[in-house]
């Protein structure tokens, strides 16, 4: 879940395709994912200055030409939850076995990136995050991605429960 512990951090421009990813033409996708700032007092996040949707050019690089490759995305964003907010791009592609790309643009700042998932739109989705160490489950994102947090005692008993929703996170 998005604590930053294991978030990406991106510290300038950076580009990823997933090339095991092949897109079908007029299928819709989500591409959801949790943005932060080394400053937790973050108002409100510019989706479209910081993170592009598209796909590889055929030479390495990165083309978001919305209309040729891919539909123009509809972005939601959420409320800033205690210094992240999450962000939906829902799109779909023009061509058969197209490649998504994804462009983190930053800024002056530190971008951290949490929380990733691509899917089909129609497609529900479950993850599951686990303490390395001792196995124990600590959040699971729900298909909004969305996180029920877990607390355990030395003993391994479940302590407490959380639920983030769009209005914040709240005790069960």
């Amino acid at each position: 879940a998005h604590t930053g512990k294991t978030s990406m951090k991106v510290t300038g421009t950076v580009f990823r395709d997933q090339p095991m990813l092949k897109l079908k033409a007029a299928k819709e996708y989500v591409v959801s994912m949790w943005v932060s700032r080394e400053n937790e007092n973050v108002e409100d996040f510019s989706p479209e200055s910081l993170v592009k949707i598209g796909s590889n050019d055929g030479s390495g690089g990165f083309d978001d030409a919305a209309g040729t490759l891919i539909t123009v995305p509809k972005i939601t964003k959420s409320k800033v939850i205690e210094g992240w907010q999450k962000i939906d791009f829902e799109f779909s592609a023009i061509s058969e076995n197209q490649i998504i790309a994804i462009q983190f643009l930053p800024g002056a700042e530190n971008l951290f990136i949490d929380d990733i998932r691509f899917s089909p739109k129609t497609g529900g989705i479950t993850t599951y995050v686990y303490d390395p160490t001792k196995f124990w489950l600590r959040a699971t994102l729900n298909v909004d991605n969305y996180a029920t947090y877990y607390y355990y005692d030395e003993a391994g008993n479940l302590t407490l429960k959380k639920q983030e929703t769009e209005e914040g996170i709240f005790t069960i």
